[in-house]
């Protein structure tokens, strides 16, 4: 059995330290566009717009695909954030951080 390591990545590396900044129902898309960029996704519901930054690193011993799909080796960090807006402000926000 053959197994080769890759060090990978996947997504953008954002400033982590605005997230501490973000404030419900007054920051605002244009904001966060200019403190940590246009976001990895961006999808759109009934209950508003909701984007995605997300940034992981590491190394994966069963290939990239499945470390882009949430496979997580002992080597991987990964930082995310997940915005809501209602209209033009945020409206609730998540982030997580794995060492």
């Amino acid at each position: 059995m053959l197994l080769i390591a890759c060090a990978t990545s996947v997504g953008q590396k954002f400033d982590t330290s605005y997230v501490q900044r973000i404030e419900r129902d007054k920051t605002t898309k244009a904001d966060v566009i200019q403190n940590i960029g246009k976001p990895y996704s961006v999808t759109t519901s009934s209950q508003g717009e909701m984007w995605l930054y997300r940034y992981a690193e590491g190394q994966d011993v069963v290939g990239s695909v499945l470390f882009a799909y949430g496979a997580k080796s002992a080597k991987q960090k990964m930082n995310m954030l997940m915005i809501q807006f209602e209209g033009n402000y945020v409206k609730d926000f998540t982030y997580t951080q794995q060492e």
